[in-house]
């Protein structure tokens, strides 16, 4: 078994040697299976019969290093150090049960120093210690390193506790490792977006946000991409929590790392749309599309296309059905870019195109998980353009659970009671949005953004008060 006591018995070894320049036992041209034979049964030769000067305490030091049964060793290397520096004080060392003549002789001794041979001892001892250390270090580190692929491996899979148990077990480990600190908050992000529309805590993003800035402080420079996401992370954080110049400047402290940091020109878009800066969040979603060509990713481009679309198609650009025909290019498994596209034929065409946007919603409502609300909404209002009042209602009660307006939907459901012959019910519901209209929706030409779950939406207020006076109409009978 090794253990502390088998690395007595080598510092005893190497203790050994550099007093006498020989080993312990000669090996010489002895076959393997003798020469163990001889270190398991034969006694080492005493270092006096080498060098009388080693005899004493040197040699008893040695010698117990060197003892066949553990039980008779120095349990630790640290017992052998402190008897080491009792030999350099001339004290009486622990090794041999003392007399009053030897301690009386150590005493009229304590002023004569074996320079050399102490010397020797204290520069092994202070190696091995330094080996020692050295060595658990680097066990901790890696140690911290598996519990943080650990944690990434449960997180991908969605294990989001089992993920966050993992990381903290390797913050443990190492407190400060910047990878672990940064995973821990990047979870908690995730934890935030994964709650229903409009409930996530924010103790828990600003928890994420402590966590993300803990991690820059202590970033391996020397790792620029993962000090640019880390960066990029924090600036997701605070624009989740609505802190959008914190957020933008990260994302410029990220993209001053790396130029060609796809996710930050990407966020960047978001937050200065959400900062109402048009202009600008065309310019870096512009910019992600570019990255995202550049690193073949087509999912990634998607995304950008769409954001782009997004944009422009609430800036009433043309060049809206281009981005948005790219997003589809790149990838048409996605729920985003199909949502784009039905409201953009809701928007300009859909009058004359109302069943290609209706396909278009059901697509984005196929592929979507089912608990973003804006779906919902945009596919009550392809129900609703191709007066399929059932489905449209449906929908819109949906949106309303998922955490989804109110007013929007209150809108639909007003209009689809007076078809479906509960008059009643649609004024009562006409009502409700009339007392309850915001304030930011009152007058033509403006729009709320909003990103859940990495997706921007807008809602514009043109759109609103044209369905609102289809639902008085409908209502009152015009």
């Amino acid at each position: 078994l090794i253990d502390g006591q088998s690395d007595v018995y080598a510092l005893g070894v190497l203790l050994y040697e550099l007093l006498t320049g020989r080993c312990p036992y000669d090996l010489t041209r002895k076959a393997v299976h003798e020469a163990i034979r001889v270190i398991r049964e034969d006694e080492p030769l005493k270092l006096s019969l080498v060098n009388a000067r080693l005899k004493g305490d040197v040699e008893t030091i040695a010698g117990k290093c060197l003892e066949k049964e553990k039980g008779r060793r120095y349990h630790t290397v640290g017992d052998v150090a402190a008897d080491v520096r009792r030999f350099l004080r001339h004290q009486p060392i622990q090794a041999r049960r003392p007399t009053m003549a030897y301690e009386l002789g150590k005493f009229a001794r304590r002023h004569r120093v074996l320079v050399t041979a102490i010397g020797i001892v204290m520069v092994v001892l202070a190696v091995a210690t330094t080996v020692s250390t050295v060595s658990m270090w680097k066990a901790r580190e890696e140690l911290t390193k598996y519990w943080v692929r650990e944690g990434l491996r449960l997180q991908i899979e969605g294990k989001y506790f089992q993920a966050e148990k993992a990381y903290k077990t390797a913050l443990d480990k190492g407190p400060t490792y910047y990878k672990a600190l940064a995973n821990l908050g990047i979870l908690k992000k995730d934890l935030y977006t994964s709650q229903p529309y409009g409930s996530g805590d924010d103790r828990v993003l600003k928890e994420s946000v402590s966590l993300i800035e803990r991690a820059v402080e202590f970033a391996d420079p020397e790792d620029p991409k993962k000090v640019a996401g880390i960066w990029n992370a924090l600036a997701v954080s605070r624009y989740l929590l609505g802190e959008l110049d914190s957020a933008e400047s990260a994302c410029d402290k990220a993209l001053a790392i790396d130029p060609e940091y796809y996710w930050a020109a990407a966020n960047l878009a978001k937050i200065l749309a959400l900062k109402g800066d048009m202009e600008g969040a065309v310019q870096s979603a512009r910019e992600a599309c570019r990255l995202a060509e550049l690193r073949h990713d087509k999912r990634d481009a998607a995304g950008s296309w769409y954001t782009l679309a997004t944009l422009q198609l609430f800036m009433k650009d043309a060049e809206a059905a281009e981005s948005v025909e790219r997003a589809l290019y790149c990838n048409k498994s996605i729920d985003a870019p199909w949502l784009v596209r039905a409201k953009l034929r809701l928007s300009l065409d859909g009058h004359q195109n109302p069943s290609g946007a209706l396909l278009d919603a059901m697509n984005a409502d196929a592929f979507s998980d089912g608990r973003d609300p804006r779906v919902k909404e945009v596919l009550a209002e392809a129900f609703l353009r191709n007066e399929r009042w059932t489905e449209a209602r449906k929908a819109s009660q949906k949106a309303i659970d998922l955490g989804g307006s109110q007013i929007l939907n209150g809108m639909v459901l007003a209009i689809v009671a007076t078809r479906e012959g509960d008059p009643e019910s649609a004024r009562s519901t006409l009502q409700t949005v009339e007392e309850n209209w915001p304030n930011n929706m009152a007058q033509p030409g403006h729009f709320v953004p909003s990103v859940y779950r990495g997706v921007l939406w807008f809602d514009a207020s043109d759109e609103w008060l044209r369905l609102r006076k289809r639902a008085r109409s409908s209502v009152n009978g015009q």
